[in-house]
């Protein structure tokens, strides 16, 4: 046989496996597929396997020009026979998962035109960003309260806070649909201003400074001659869309300054900190304080600075099928990869039945090709990524059992989780495990100007 009549053999064998495998490989949390897309992406994955190395460069060279769109269409490595065509795919996705985390870290934008119920408005901004907002709380006649927007591109935080403004409302977290919930705002005396600034995704919120006076056991009283604090108590938020892990910050790396008094040294210059990140689209608090001058007392106070949020960027589907036929206990040891992300299928394990029910115990291994300080012992990230089963109707199962830890290194984790109460005999169960394929550090600056002074209330 030739080997232009072996290729063409190769190649029809290569297409007819894409086109049964293509398919389950896409996420609900993909964007929609359009047909054209998809013809040419299994078009040039065919031409990974062509003879000439030109034709294969160029195929690679295409599928990186198209960018991030392709990644629901490329197939698992496990999937691809072909030992070339598995790295080629391999380092496409690595790359195109690297460049997708990073524009991950930038702020959502979203465009706006015409004349629309706010409702309306609420459910195109949630769209175009992938930021979850619950309008359920809104009152019927503001929902329905009609805005008009000029054709331009806005930032999200700035674009939902003159929402919030024009229509009297407030958000924060909700942490079951992992998204912001919104509610009219309180008219309840005592609710403090709040001084805001944002940096690309995050937004930075600070409500007035209180005066702290140094040293145990002194009065916070209002005397001249004593030493005292401005502590100023900062919020940080994320887009609901993202999943920031923890906070860094160094004082050192914040200036203050008080209106008429110039530059406020810090309180503890040389001191860093590092915070747990709170639940998606939740807030995380920040404490700076500053020594103030003698005798002095600002009645405003400028921030500018930095800090950095190690987020979790990105996010894969490893999916292990047919789990209930392996519930024997012995090793199985099936690799899934995806981008920087190897998960282990290590064990599954079914329980002796109670009455008419079942419980099944699965076992992986989740390991990052990099380490660091983002896998130290003391994050417990990675024991939270999304984990369930699937049923072939495609209903899913969470984990209701609990889980345990079953090993811990840099960069890897072992897991087992439980899941009780199953039908007796099981049904035919995948296991899925949804996890970040980067972890990323981005760094946030920001300014708050004139942040005030907190009221002191008159003791009689």
């Amino acid at each position: 046989m030739s080997n232009g009549r072996r290729t063409a053999i190769a190649a029809t064998a290569l297409a007819i496996v894409l086109m049964a495998t293509i398919a389950p490989c896409r996420s609900e949390r993909d964007p929609p597929r359009t047909a054209k897309l998809e013809a040419e992406v299994r078009h040039l994955l065919v031409e990974l396997e062509a003879p000439t190395r030109a034709a294969r460069s160029a195929a690679t060279k295409r599928l990186l020009d198209l960018g991030p769109q392709v990644l629901p269409y490329l197939p698992p490595p496990e999937l691809l026979s072909s030992v070339s065509v598995r790295e080629s795919v391999d380092r496409v996705r690595h790359e195109l998962e690297r460049r997708q985390a990073q524009a991950s870290t930038q702020a959502s934008l979203v465009t706006l035109t015409g004349t629309r119920p706010l409702a309306d408005w609420l459910a195109e901004i949630s769209l175009q960003t992938g930021n979850n907002l619950d309008r359920l709380g809104l009152p019927a006649a503001l929902q329905e309260m009609p805005l008009t927007f000029e054709s331009a591109t806005h930032e999200f935080w700035p674009l939902l806070d003159d929402l919030a403004s024009r229509g009297g409302f407030t958000f924060d977290a909700s942490s079951p649909a992992r998204g912001l919930k919104l509610q009219s705002r309180s008219t309840e005396a005592g609710n403090l201003p709040e001084v805001v600034g944002y940096a690309g995704p995050f937004r930075v919120s600070a409500h007035p400074f209180a005066i702290v006076p140094i040293g145990e056991g002194q009065e916070p009283a209002d005397a001249i001659g004593r030493k005292r604090l401005a502590r100023i108590a900062l919020s940080v938020q994320p887009e609901p869309r993202l999943r920031p892990l923890f906070l860094q910050y160094a004082t050192a790396d914040i200036a203050a300054a008080a209106k008429g008094a110039g530059k406020l040294l810090p309180f503890s210059p040389d001191a860093s900190y590092e915070l747990a990140a709170g639940e998606p689209g939740g807030k995380s608090s920040m404490q700076l304080d500053y020594v103030l001058p003698q005798g002095e007392l600002p009645a405003a106070i400028d921030l500018q600075g930095q800090f950095r949020a190690t987020v979790a960027a990105g996010s894969a589907v490893l999916r292990f099928d047919n789990v209930s036929k392996r519930a024997d206990g012995k090793r199985i040891g099936v690799d899934r990869r995806r981008g920087g992300v190897t998960v282990t299928l290590a064990r599954v394990r079914r329980d002796e039945s109670r009455g008419k029910s079942a419980e099944l115990r699965v076992q992986i291994n989740v390991a990052y090709d990099s380490g660091g300080p983002a896998f130290e012992s003391h994050h417990t990230w990675m024991l939270h990524n999304e984990v369930f089963l699937e049923t072939s109707a495609g209903t899913r199962l969470a984990v209701n059992g609990g889980f345990e830890t079953t090993l811990e290194a840099d960069g890897a984790v072992g897991m087992e989780y439980r899941f009780v109460g199953l039908p007796d005999p099981l049904p035919d169960y995948a296991f899925v495990y949804i996890a970040p394929t980067l972890i990323v550090d981005v760094p946030v600056k920001f300014t708050l100007e004139s942040i005030p002074i907190k009221p002191v209330s008159k003791r009689r």
